[in-house]
């Protein structure tokens, strides 16, 4: 589960902007709550705010954390601090970045952080600690020279002398500036468990729709019976045309062509190395190479369709509309949502290519399903979705900028809100900011032909 994030000097996030799913003092739909025992955390949360205000930025932050935690490192050359803020007139040195996240997991609650330079490309300070026990920093390290950390292990790992022989192993394998400890540690089951723990989080349990690793509906369903149950019956109430789901086998050449020699030969290679399933995202995602060393199949998603008469006719997924793609491409998140304990998904612009009353639908189905297991947050312009008697007023978010271009974080609770308040026409009236305030003349009229075009 999300408890906090916060970033500061990134993309949008000067000063540390946190975003929190704590509750507020609100009384209603008490059922959106997860109690953790110590905390009472959201179920979901609506991202609200003009265009340009910083909601995509938050996703883009917290999938930056992912990445270089994934990938051990902080992506200097890749990274955009805030440009707005101060820098040094004589170096051009800016401040540290900072990223912290704070999380509850099966394992205990952690916060985990760092600070990182993206001119030096270095990592200057990077933190664990546990929250539940009070046990404080499991581990510590802070740049004291180039190449030198002050490093603090809680004693709880360094009971014998061969915990302490693994840590200064796993430390000295921080060979580049950049490098995260806690990835030495994550992957290493057998050192840090908390270490592991967070690591696994961010692997498993945080999905960024369209930023992350997509999660194909095609190698789902091919692993997963009950995901191929509950896609075709999603899809089949959408009232988008579609009256099942069904598979289409080709054999490699078959389906990518002869010509494709090289990109077939690398995926029997992959196969000669013991893959037994393969999804090839980039070429489409409704397909899943399936086999062994000597033979692949491709199985390809195809949509059933029927005509007057009733007969069956399959539809390939370029054949379907932008709407009905993107309920592919959510399918397997919710499903996600509802079978993974403690997850978290992030979904940015959710009504996109999404029919309003489809995709009140769909959060209805989530936020009042009781055995849901995960945390949705998404950004949206939905208005329609503004409503006490569908969302609490401490799960919808407003995001906007400062004079500065800062952006920054407000829930409508810390407003003074009645129960009986129609807060959709109070967003748009501009009662709670976070709207475009267009009181100008964008005079098109200067941009037209003065005369008739001629014939």
């Amino acid at each position: 589960m999300l408890i906090r994030f916060s970033v500061s000097n990134f993309l949008s996030f000067n000063e540390k902007t946190e975003f929190n799913m704590l509750t507020g003092d609100v009384q209603r739909h008490k059922h959106h709550v997860y109690d953790m025992g110590k905390v009472k955390l959201l179920r979901t949360a609506a991202v609200y705010g003009a265009n340009g205000s910083g909601k995509s930025n938050l996703l883009i932050a917290m999938n930056c954390m992912k990445s270089d935690v994934l990938r051990g490192n902080p992506d200097y050359k890749q990274f955009v601090f805030f440009k707005l803020a101060h820098q040094d007139e004589n170096t051009g040195m800016s401040d540290d970045s900072c990223f912290e996240v704070e999380i509850g997991t099966n394992h205990g609650s952690f916060i985990y952080g760092y600070k990182f330079n993206a001119l030096l490309g270095q990592v200057n300070e990077e933190w664990l600690t546990g929250t539940v026990r009070n046990e404080g920093d499991i581990f510590r390290r802070k740049r004291t020279s180039l190449n030198t950390f002050d490093f603090h292990v809680h004693p709880k790992y360094k009971k014998t002398k061969e915990d302490e022989i693994r840590l200064d192993i796993i430390n000295k394998e921080i060979t580049s500036p950049s490098d995260l400890l806690l990835t030495k540690l994550g992957i290493r089951e057998e050192s840090l468990s908390d270490a592991n723990f967070v690591y696994q989080w961010f692997k498993e349990k945080l999905r960024i729709v369209d930023l992350d690793q997509p999660l194909s509906l095609a190698a789902g369903m091919h692993k997963n019976d009950e995901l191929k149950v509950f896609a075709e019956e999603q899809m089949c109430k959408a009232d988008v045309g579609i009256t099942g789901l069904n598979w289409k086998v080709h054999s490699l050449e078959d389906y990518y062509g002869v010509e494709a020699n090289e990109k077939i030969e690398l995926i029997k290679m992959k196969f000669r190395t013991g893959k037994k399933i393969l999804s090839d995202m980039e070429m489409d995602r409704d397909i899943v190479i399936v086999g062994d060393e000597a033979k692949q199949d491709v199985k390809q998603l195809v949509y059933i369709h029927k005509d007057k008469e009733g007969n069956d006719h399959e539809f390939e997924g370029w054949e379907e509309s932008e709407g009905t793609n993107r309920l592919v491409e959510l399918v397997p998140f919710f499903f996600y949502l509802l079978k993974n304990p403690r997850c978290v998904v992030l979904i940015d612009e959710i009504e996109k290519n999404i029919h309003p009353l489809l995709l009140k639908r769909w959060l209805s189905q989530f936020l009042n399903t009781k055995k849901t297991a995960g945390q949705l947050i998404f950004t949206t312009h939905a208005a329609h979705l503004l409503n006490q008697d569908y969302l609490r007023t401490d799960e919808i978010i407003f995001c906007e900028k400062d004079s500065g271009g800062a952006t920054s974080f407000n829930r409508m609770d810390a407003f003074d809100v009645r129960p009986d308040l129609n807060i959709e026409k109070g967003y748009l009236s501009g009662r709670f900011d976070a709207i475009p305030f267009l009181d100008y003349d964008p005079n098109w009229d200067k941009y037209t032909l003065v005369d008739e075009p001629a014939e």
